[in-house]
Parts: structure tokens; sequence; C-alpha cells
């Protein structure tokens, strides 16, 4: 019964006479070590069989199994009499004779060699995944600061133009495109310093470029300021991006209107996780939108740029009516 159990799980027996060191071992056990049919063998024979650097583990295991007089198992690396090297699983016990000392070794042996090689490609593959991520990660990083360093040039060749315009209304038109040039150059300098270049925390960057904006707008941030309520969100660079320059958008065309200089106010920009979407919300304190306020057909850059944006994402923008302008662009979380 013991010889059918070990041969439906594919293992072989094996026992050592400890006083003589002679091997009896079954005919799988001999087909897994490399043994000719009937072959006999010693311990010290089959110890020399072992990969050298298996040699100290088994010695080691055998001296904790006596101590604790429990069974031990090892995976060990044996060279066939071929040359052909084959990992064997063992389990083996101290068996003690008639007089109470240790007599015999027993033990059984499986071959899982096959394992071993599955493990070894699967661990290889995970390495060249692993790899390639890499080598991805640091091409985006590298097209992001790219892509900012142009991004930089075009604000500053913006700012130039601003500077030598010969009226107001043009320099205005410029600082418009500067500041929409600088939220998506900031986004893809995040980009290229935080790993796992492709994405990015959304709420820090919305705080980020606020700030940016306070600054931009000639708010003191104090009697007249932006703030930022964020939930914790990271999101692609094609979600990251149409929302920076809508946050631009609104929160410039609010600081126009609510927050002209001399009036105190706030103007406050959310971003929340509704359900399976993202909400974005820029509201002020100032007089709200006119009466009969159409956005569709609105004609200013600004808000142009909020409905393609809106639109790019597959969201939607939804106006509050009444004192203190409120707009809301939901979207759906990726």
């Amino acid at each position: 019964m013991l010889d059918l159990a070990l041969d439906a799980a594919d293992m072989g027996e094996l026992v050592v006479d400890l006083p003589t060191g002679r091997v009896r071992h079954s005919e799988r056990a001999a087909r897994i070590l490399g043994l000719a049919p009937g072959q006999g063998c010693t311990a010290r024979e089959l110890l020399a069989r072992l990969h050298p650097g298996d040699r100290p583990l088994l010695s080691r295991s055998l001296r904790q199994m006596r101590w604790r007089g429990a069974p031990a198992t090892q995976e060990l690396r044996v060279r066939r009499p071929d040359g052909e090297q084959r990992v064997v699983h063992l389990r083996s016990e101290f068996i003690a004779g008639p007089d109470g000392r240790l007599g015999r070794l027993a033990g059984v042996v499986r071959d899982v060699t096959d394992r071993h090689l599955a493990e070894e490609r699967l661990l290889a593959s995970e390495n060249r995944l692993l790899d390639l991520a890499n080598e991805s990660d640091l091409a985006l990083r590298e097209v992001n600061h790219r892509v900012k360093n142009s991004l930089q040039l075009v604000a500053s060749l913006l700012a130039l133009q601003a500077c030598g315009a010969g009226d107001a209304e043009t320099r205005h038109v410029l600082d418009d495109a500067c500041r929409r040039v600088v939220t998506v150059a900031r986004l893809h300098e995040r980009l290229y310093r935080r790993e796992g270049a492709g994405r990015v925390p959304f709420d820090d960057y919305l705080a980020d470029l606020c700030r940016d904006l306070t600054t931009a707008l000639g708010l003191d941030g104090r009697q007249r300021r932006i703030e930022v309520q964020a939930a914790s969100a990271t999101l692609s660079i094609d979600q990251a991006v149409p929302l920076a320059l809508i946050v631009n958008e609104l929160v410039t065309n609010a600081v126009k209107h609510a927050l002209k200089p001399g009036v105190r106010g706030a103007v406050r920009v959310s971003f929340a996780r509704v359900g399976a979407s993202y909400a974005l919300g820029v509201e002020d304190d100032g007089p709200g939108l006119p009466a009969g306020f159409d956005v569709d057909l609105a004609q200013s850059m600004g808000l142009k740029t909020v409905r393609v944006m809106t639109r790019q994402l597959g969201g939607r923008l939804e106006l509050r009516p009444g004192p203190g302008a409120r707009s809301t662009i939901v979207i759906n979380a990726e």
C-alpha cells in the first residue's frame, strides 16, 4: 500500500543504514537519481552527487533534525551519472533501532526539476517585464522633461511678446496664452520628477497650480485669495492636462469678475470623488452669471477652452445661477 501511495505521488523511497552507510532504494528513487535498476550505492556516493553548494545545507539540516527529533525537508540539486542536473525534494527522518540508538535515515524523494524550471522562466519573464517597465518609465519621464522645456520656451516667447505689445488688449491675450502654456508645462515638470511618470497626484498639483495663479493674477493670498479643497486622486496625463486648463480658465475668469482690485473675497476650487465620477468645482462670491447666460454661445477664448476640454474628457459642465458663480465639471473616474 505504501509503494502504491509513493508511486501515485511520484515519489521514491530511500533508506540509509547508518552503521554501514549502505542505501536501499525503490525503483522510482533509482530513476529519479539516475541509478541503474538494482544498482546499489552508499551514502557517500549519493552525497558526492549533490551540488557542492547544497552539501552544507543537507549537513546542517541533518544536524538540526537530530537535535529536534522531527522530520526535515530540503530541495537539493543532484547530478546524475549522465551529467544531467535535477532538483529533488527530500523529506527525511531518523529512525531509532531496538537499542534506542539511531539506526536508519529514511526518506522520500520527488523530482521537482520541471517546477523549478517553470519558476525560473516565470522569474525571468517578470524581471524582463520589470526592466521594460523601468525603461518605459525612464523614456516617458524624458519625454515629459523635453515637453516641459519646450513649453517653457514657448511661454518665455509669449511673455516677451506681451511686454512689447503696443496695446492693452494684445498684452492681455498674450498673458492669458502664456498662463495656459505654463499650466501645462508645470504638469509635465511634475510628471518628469515623479516615479511612475504616466500619472500625477492631482490634489497636490491642483494646490501648486492655484499657488501659481495667485502670483500670476496679482492676488495677495489673504484679502484676495484662492482656496483649494481637493480629495486625494491620481490621474492620468489624459485627464490631468484638460482639467488643469479648465481650472486655469475658470479661476482666471472668477478673479477677473469677482475679485477685482480692492474687493475682498475668495475663489474656491474643489475636487472630489462622487460615486463613479470626479467633480471639479470653481465658485466665487461675485455677482454671478448674467441673466440668460448660455455657455455654449460664449465667445471668450477662456470659455471656449472650458467647453472643448470638457468635451474631450467626455464630461459635462454645470453652471449655478444666482449670486456667486459656480461652475462644476463632472467626468468619469478612471
